[in-house]
């Protein structure tokens, strides 16, 4: 015998405005089920369910707990799980496997993990349970590693984040005929290369269903350089056929023209076009190397990431030709505003530097 559907004891009226107004999913899902009844569109509990892609077991317990605490204990989502900040594991445990994710080495699995409790602590916690410490209670989750070259010196990196604004701040500002008032401005300053065999990013499908992108197997490609400076936002862009100390040169003679009111301190890394002895720059560019093998101190190579991932690969017209790409490109790089820019590449160590002159 099937069993009835409760009377609606709520106007329809009132459900439908709280329906619409509603914007918490799992609340909204409930609302819909009084309407769905009040207005007699559904007449079992299965037909519910089949309406709103759930179970007529879970629509039987919404309805039952509709009938004994009315609408306001309907509506009411209790929070599963423990207290907000409350740690699951020993004091002593916790702070331990905190140290070890706050390492650059970290984990290579969440069974790691599990291995790890045991054979330190000699605690046996369940997959799910580790998993769940980890990835939400600590907010820990697998990360790709950044490549790190091994004669990297890990020291020099670090000093030169430590001591970058005490360098800024010894730069002595020339005047000029024209303006005895030259300010400093600090930029970044890479190259990245952009052609046609364009990366392949994961797509989200259905079950058994692999995803296809078209490749093009044309090696045809151009190299867009970029100086931003981290302080305001503003960026500074050129497309070059080929990375070398001419083109850089050219790149060097546009920007000091573009910003000839000012000295304009230009941070790089340490490739062959930016330290060749034929390399002539402006009077008002100074230079400054990086440590080598320290990618991780330019923030432009975040805003290569970010742009990268703007470029919309199956996109069929961007395939088509560099020209198409280049194009694609531009577009892109219009869009971004000054405070996205700053965002991507204000580093604390940075801002910090040019902050203090």
């Amino acid at each position: 015998m099937r069993k009835s559907l409760p009377p609606i004891q709520e106007p329809v009226e009132e459900l439908q405005r709280q329906l619409r107004q509603c914007r918490e999913a799992r609340v909204k899902v409930r609302l819909h089920l009084l309407v769905l009844i009040a207005t007699g569109e559904v007449s079992t509990r299965l037909e519910a369910g089949e309406r709103l892609a759930q179970h007529r077991n879970t629509i039987g317990r919404w309805l039952q707990q509709y009938e004994q605490t009315g609408l306001e204990g309907l509506l009411t989502i209790e929070v599963g799980g423990a207290p907000v900040g409350s740690k699951r594991l020993a004091g002593p445990v916790h702070e331990a496997l905190c140290q070890r994710l706050a390492d650059t080495q970290g984990f290579g699995s969440y069974l790691e993990v599990q291995q790890w409790l045991f054979d330190e602590y000699g605690q046996k916690v369940p997959y799910s349970t580790v998993h769940r410490w980890v990835r939400y209670d600590l907010k820990a989750k697998l990360k790709r590693p950044r490549p790190e070259h091994p004669k990297k010196n890990i020291a020099d990196a670090a000093a030169f984040a430590k001591q970058f604004g005490r360098c800024v701040s010894l730069i002595d500002c020339p005047e000029s005929p024209s303006d005895p008032v030259r300010p400093l401005r600090v930029f970044f300053q890479d190259e990245s290369r952009l052609g046609l065999h364009l990366p392949t990013p994961k797509r989200l499908t259905g079950c058994g269903v692999k995803p296809i992108q078209p490749v093009a197997p044309v090696y045809q490609s151009y190299w867009l350089y970029a100086a931003v400076e981290p302080a305001t936002g503003e960026a500074f862009w050129l497309e070059m056929p080929h990375l070398d100390s001419a083109h850089f040169e050219t790149f060097l003679n546009q920007l000091s023209q573009h910003y000839s009111d000012s000295l304009n301190l230009l941070v790089v890394d340490n490739a062959s076009a930016h330290t060749a002895a034929a390399l002539v720059q402006p009077d008002n560019i100074l230079l400054l190397n990086l440590p080598p093998y320290s990618p991780e101190l330019n923030p432009v190579e975040r805003l290569w990431q970010d742009l990268k991932a703007r470029i919309d690969v199956f996109d069929q017209q961007v395939r088509t030709s560099l020209d198409a790409l280049r194009e694609h490109v531009a577009g892109i790089i219009q869009r971004y505003q000054p405070q996205q820019l700053r965002s991507l590449t204000g580093y604390d160590y940075i801002l910090d530097a040019v902050n203090a002159l």
